[in-house]
């Protein structure tokens, strides 16, 4: 449960970092975007500022023009002299300039061309020569109507009065060739408007010069005030607006400020997709970025679940192998005295293994080989490397120094020495893989392997993990081959006697990893059988109760440790089952007319075998002393 967690927890985990990063790119992208906006303004603001002062200083320098002209004019002594009229017929365009005309107190304008015209409905001398030198609003030309122009006023004078205004005329169409801004490639548009009117004294953005006013409202990019144009912009103030243009069907950007010049206002203006075309390359680059990261996330996210998977799998693998090893040490714990458990642990490293043959080679002494084999049937056969001459050879091959075995083949075997190729020729096998088993001094006691294994590639890892079970149980086989001759089953019980319980003790100080259980037992009352009817009695007493042990506890951990004293030991057994098993020996012994007196103590981890021992035995005492009371009888316990 705890792992299904972790994985999902981590899993979880990259959900919401792939979501963080997804919303940090969106954040990211609008603050890219929103410093290309405070960019273009800025540089709108900066060009505006310097094409205001190219334009002051372009007037400036045709004002001065104009009153070197005046002051030649003034020279001649007469306004209207055939001089003056060959001045402006001569004048070449010069600045913003395209000619020059004379305004006469009677209203009249002497043309470029010579021709004096009346000008009285359309121009006022006094008027104009009441403001100086100044420069007009946009206005229409004498000779053509449909023509927009301004004009640049300055005094002519005789006397110490202003006897006529010489002006210069500024074609307004040819105004968007000598006012223009290079900021974002020459892609900015300019507007000159006057602020009293609302009137285009220049606009390169639409064909023809209108009124801003009558233009009409525009719909804003959110932020932005639909009435800002009426309210800032013709009112002399500076800022910046957002819109959609009419000619585009999309956003302009732009900065609007004052002139110095007359009530006008100068205007620059660029297309959003000029203001955010680096930001754009920037959104491009970065998407596929976003991208990129997205299928590498996807591809985490694809690993990880393969990793859990996988990861689940190899731990269950894991918690398999180290049942069956659990399993085989088990069965080799106690195989030293039942051979059929060597053939179940041999059969179980097969399984594990996925072969279909597991041998286990060993020597008891000088003289004897002992091949323990499980071919699949389940029993014990003769191989052909068992025969006469052919005992003990993969022991000799580790002898050697080698640490492990592996046979894939004919080239493999034949690398592996002559005896072991003529066995692996003559069992016809496939595969073969051997570990040495060796004792605690390093030196081979054994060799552990299979052969006709599924697996590709033949763990000796797996072989290697079993090594020391199979040094315990040649070591357990050992004792007990020497037990066997010195003597180790009670006569007249058939019991385990003393001296293989005292052999037995430090086997059950070796168990790990399984509950251990002791159980006490005492014949109660043999003393007395023995005084009223004789010793053969006694004795018919403790073989039916050791046929009871044997019975339910086995033949295997059983022991008869004095006259009418007996141990039992369980592995691997709940503390309940323990206890009903003895007092299934209790109610035994209590059919027959005998009593028995019983204590279990029992463990879930071995720490000393001695306590538990003397564990039971207090309660075994606990117990008869019980039985005596219940008897009315006083009996001190031995």
């Amino acid at each position: 449960m705890r792992r299904r967690l972790y994985k999902w927890m981590g899993i979880l985990v990259t959900m919401i970092l792939m979501g963080m990063i997804g919303c940090m790119s969106v954040i990211l992208m609008n603050y890219i975007s929103k410093i290309m906006e405070d960019r273009c303004f800025d540089e709108l603001h900066e060009a505006a500022a310097g094409l205001a002062g190219d334009i002051s200083n372009q007037l400036e320098s045709d004002q001065q023009q104009l009153e070197v002209i005046a002051d030649i004019i003034e020279s001649f002594g007469e306004v209207d002299s055939e001089e003056t009229v060959q001045i402006l017929r001569q004048y070449e365009s010069h600045g913003m300039m395209s000619g020059l005309e004379i305004l006469f107190p009677d209203d009249t304008v002497l043309l470029g061309s010579g021709e004096r015209i009346d000008a009285s409905k359309v121009l006022s001398f006094e008027e104009e020569s009441s403001l100086g030198c100044h420069i007009s609003d946009k206005e229409t030309d004498l000779v053509d109507e449909e023509k927009y122009i301004l004009r640049h006023y300055v005094p002519i004078r005789q006397n110490g009065t202003i006897a006529a205004m010489l002006y210069g005329i500024v074609d307004l169409q040819t105004l968007p060739f000598q006012w223009t801004v290079e900021v974002f490639g020459g892609n900015a548009s300019v507007y000159v408007i006057d602020g009293d009117t609302g009137d285009f004294l220049l606009d390169t953005w639409h064909k023809s010069l209108g009124n801003i006013i009558e233009l009409g409202t525009r719909e804003m990019k959110e932020g932005f005030s639909v009435n800002q144009l009426s309210d800032e912009l013709l009112a002399g103030k500076s800022g910046y607006i957002v819109f959609v243009s009419r000619t585009i069907g999309d956003y302009l950007y732009l900065y609007y400020e004052p002139l110095s010049i007359n009530e006008w206002r100068i205007a620059i203006s660029v297309p959003e997709d000029v203001v955010y075309q680096e930001a754009n390359n920037i959104r491009v680059v970065f998407y596929i970025f976003l991208a990129i990261e997205a299928v590498l996330f996807v591809s985490y996210f694809i690993f990880i679940l393969y990793s859990s998977s996988r990861e689940v799998k190899e731990k269950q693998k894991r918690l398999n192998i180290i049942s069956n090893i659990n399993e085989i040490e088990r069965l080799l714990f106690i195989a030293h005295r039942k051979s059929s458990k060597m053939e179940l642990a041999l059969r179980q490293i097969a399984q594990m293994m996925t072969a279909e043959c597991a041998f286990f080679e060993t020597a008891w002494d000088d003289r004897e080989s002992k091949l323990y084999i499980w071919n699949g049937e389940g029993k014990e056969i003769e191989p052909v490397w068992k025969e006469s001459g052919r005992a003990g050879v993969f022991q000799e091959y580790f002898r050697g120094g080698k640490k492990e075995l592996l046979i894939y083949g004919d080239q493999d075997a034949v690398h592996s020495g002559d005896a072991i190729f003529k066995l692996y020729r003559e069992a016809r096998l496939r595969n073969l893989a051997s570990v040495p088993i060796c004792n605690a001094n390093g030196a081979v006691i054994g060799a552990l392997g299979i052969a006709n294994t599924m697996l590709r590639e033949i763990e000796c890892k797996l072989l290697d993990s079993l090594a020391f079970s199979f040094t315990l149980f040649y070591h357990n086989m050992q004792s007990y081959m020497i037990a066997k001759k010195m003597g180790e089953i009670d006569a007249l019980t058939g019991l385990l006697n003393r001296n293989c319980f005292e052999r037995d003790i430090s086997l059950y100080q070796q168990l790990q990893g399984k509950s251990l259980a002791c159980v006490y037992l005492d014949a109660d009352g043999l003393h007395e059988l023995n005084n009223e009817k004789g010793h053969e009695a006694g004795d018919e007493m403790l073989k039916y109760i050791s046929g009871a042990i044997q019975e339910v506890f086995g033949k295997e951990m059983s022991y008869r440790i004095g006259g009418d004293e007996f141990l039992a030991f369980a592995a691997g057994e709940s503390e309940e089952s323990v206890v009903r098993k003895a007092e299934m020996i209790k109610k035994t012994a209590e059919a027959k007319g005998y009593h028995v007196s019983a204590g279990v103590q029992w463990t879930e981890e071995v720490v000393s075998v001695s306590r538990l021992m003397k564990g039971a035995e207090q309660k075994m005492y606990s117990d008869k002393n019980r039985y005596y009371m219940e008897k009315g009888e006083s009996r001190k316990s031995r």
